[in-house]
């Protein structure tokens, strides 16, 4: 049963991702990553991460899938904006850091995975199936 709990978490990943970016046909590559063992010690800006990283799924849930999402570029943006409210320099897009602190978000929670569409370019999305929006009743 918890294998099947997993794949259909998978699979609302990539339906999320393929949303967030519109992608309606297959010509792309899709890959759903649910870890990679980045188990870095949780002290430091890694610590004051995953504390904001709450926050930030709560607002970033998209309105045709209904779960959390954030794209490499908003997690870049999300990172950078903690790093100056500590104090220190915003990190470049093109470095390899922000892809690591991604890999750590997957790796420690079950219910987050990194999808991977590889079309004209490659983009990279996070996607958490535990964080869905309120259904108003």
């Amino acid at each position: 049963m918890g294998h099947s709990l997993q794949r259909d978490e998978r699979d609302l990943a990539k339906f999320a991702a393929k949303c967030y970016y519109g992608i309606v046909e297959n010509d792309c590559k899709i890959e759903v990553f649910d870890n990679f063992n980045n188990k870095m010690p949780s002290v430091g800006f890694i610590n004051d991460m995953q504390k904001e990283l709450q926050n930030w799924w709560t607002y970033n849930i998209g309105t045709k899938s209904k779960v959390a999402r954030l794209s490499e570029t908003d997690f870049i943006h999300h990172v950078n904006m903690l790093r100056a409210k500590n104090g220190s320099p915003p990190i470049s897009t093109d470095g390899g850091l922000h892809k690591k602190w991604m890999e750590y978000v997957v790796s420690n929670d079950p219910h987050v995975f990194l999808v991977v569409i590889k079309c004209e370019e490659t983009k990279l999305v996070l996607v958490n199936t535990k964080v869905v929006a309120q259904s108003r009743s």
